[in-house]
């Protein structure tokens, strides 16, 4: 009689036995506890060194010539002083040289920081600078344009003869699976993005697991299509290439609904296709003709989009995952129209549906969901405090040590061991598939001086969630506008932009 309500136990032995340990028995080999990320690559290299790794509009290269130039960067960067734990700014559009890039930074033993060249200028230059990127790998024209701080440069372009010098060979392996392997930045709460860092462990689990989930084979062309900037760019390549499959690469412009990505999916043969939801939404059906295999993600996917692409023999998934866990969690292997799941855990990885006491709940109880296992990241750059608490620990699956990254996401179970996405908890929205904090958005809104209090909220219009925001000042819509799009990134620019006497207050 003296418990409390909250600390009753509401699941049978059974139930509690099917939620906890049952749908998390995910336990994979695949390339071994020491395998690290570039390794994954590697391995296809050497079983396959003819094949086309990379597949340009202008260019096909092997896996052999990946490897040897990937080889060559590493040796020049280990020169550079580059090792473990040591930041490497990617800044190269995409590109073979940007595959390239990542190699042999991972090689050299460093960790890359991807940079979105289309950001604008004044946010790439913070995004290096909170990095602390001792190297920047990058083009001659970039450098010109864009920040790059008190950080050496290795112009791709201008230095490819002297790296070409470099022996071909491997340089020796200075790195284990909890190195770091790359950093990615996020939105964050505080006005200011997070770092994200992703271990080497973490890295080569999710590229297997990726890989065997979407059933990539050495047959297929898996279409680049994520921003480079975006945790996904990197699930497409490190996925592809493990796989032994060619990697389809094509500029940012060949790549818009509409005309230029339905034709370059055609012309490039791609068969493995990861889209959001926003983007299926504006593409005409049999506008993917050849693809075989289509992703959902970044996203909740509504029903009708299931009803339009799944035919014909084609598979669709869905997919789910925030950064902090290096990339995807779960995968529906057969998304049904009736009702759209974000599926079951990837190789390696747990998921558990917890109360507001991180107690787990029984099938079909809203909770929030809390990701374990191979995927989580180390934390968040230069934040303890924040990592202490969205990294919290593991009491559910007896791993010592382990600990559970805290989603923020609200799901349930089914009775088939698929999990359902329900909402979020907190001021995160995703816009065209990436995710924001809203407060990031306020913050910079903030600093205008023509804004004294700034308020933003994402609404639904057109199948997509678009940014509004509502602001006390004298500031006007079009310069805040244009003033906006030279800070952060255009997914981050509110459509639309309300002034207002005061902000309403709730009494």
């Amino acid at each position: 009689p003296e418990q409390r309500v909250g600390e009753l136990e509401w699941m049978g032995p059974e139930e509690r036995r099917r939620v906890v340990e049952e749908w998390n028995r995910t336990g994979r080999e695949y390339g071994g506890k020491e395998e690290c990320g570039h390794e994954v690559f590697e391995a296809s290299a050497e079983a396959r060194p003819q094949a086309e790794a990379v597949r340009t509009e202008t260019e096909g290269v092997s896996y052999g010539e990946v490897e040897e130039r990937a080889n060559q960067l590493a040796h020049h960067l280990r020169g550079l002083g580059v090792g473990p734990e040591v930041r490497v700014g990617l800044m190269v559009e995409r590109s073979v040289e940007w595959v390239v890039g990542m190699m042999g930074v991972l090689k050299a033993g460093g960790a890359f920081v991807p940079v979105d060249v289309t950001q604008p200028a004044l946010r790439v230059g913070a995004l290096l600078e909170e990095a602390g990127v001792a190297v920047v790998l990058t083009r001659e024209a970039l450098a010109d344009e864009l920040p790059t701080g008190n950080a050496v440069l290795v112009l791709l372009d201008a230095d490819a003869r002297q790296i070409a010098k470099q022996p071909k060979t491997r340089v020796g392996k200075r790195v284990a699976p909890e190195s770091l392997a790359y950093v990615l930045f996020t939105s964050g709460s505080t006005g200011k993005p997070k770092g994200v860092m992703v271990r080497h462990g973490g890295l080569a689990n999710m590229a297997r697991a990726v890989a065997e989930a979407h059933g990539v084979k050495e047959e297929d062309g898996v279409l680049q299509y994520a921003s480079p900037g975006f945790d996904a760019s990197v699930a497409e390549v490190f996925s592809t290439l493990v796989a032994g499959a060619r990697l389809c690469v094509a500029r940012r412009e060949a790549l818009l609904p509409g005309g230029g990505l339905e034709g370059t999916v055609k012309r490039m043969g791609a068969t493995v296709v990861t889209l959001t939801p926003s983007v299926l939404g504006q593409v005409e059906e049999g506008g993917l003709e050849g693809v075989r295999t289509l992703i959902s993600a970044g996203e909740a996917c509504p029903p009708g989009l299931v009803s339009k692409w799944k035919q014909g023999g084609r598979r669709m998934l869905n997919g789910y995952g925030p950064t902090e866990v290096t990339v995807c969690a779960s995968v529906a292997g057969e998304v049904k129209a009736e009702r759209v799941t974000v599926g079951k855990p990837l190789g390696n990885v747990r998921l558990y549906v917890l109360d507001g006491g991180q107690r787990a709940v029984g099938v079909g109880v809203v909770g929030e969901l809390y990701v374990g296992g191979a995927g989580l990241a180390r934390g968040y750059l230069g934040q303890a405090g924040l990592t202490a608490e969205r990294f919290v620990p593991d009491g559910l699956s007896g791993e010592a040590g382990g600990r559970l990254y805290r989603t923020g996401d609200m799901a349930r179970w089914g009775e088939d061991g698929e999990v359902e996405y329900v909402g979020r908890r907190d001021g995160q929205v995703k816009v065209r598939g990436m995710r924001l904090e809203v407060g990031e958005v306020e913050g910079v809104l903030g600093t205008h001086p023509g804004v004294k209090q700034a308020a933003v909220v994402g609404r639904v219009e057109g199948g997509g969630t678009k940014l509004w925001a509502y602001v006390v000042g004298e500031a006007e819509a079009g310069p805040l506008r244009e003033w906006m799009r030279e800070r952060v990134p255009e997914h981050m620019v509110p459509v639309a932009y309300g002034k207002l006497e005061a902000l309403p207050l709730t009494p």
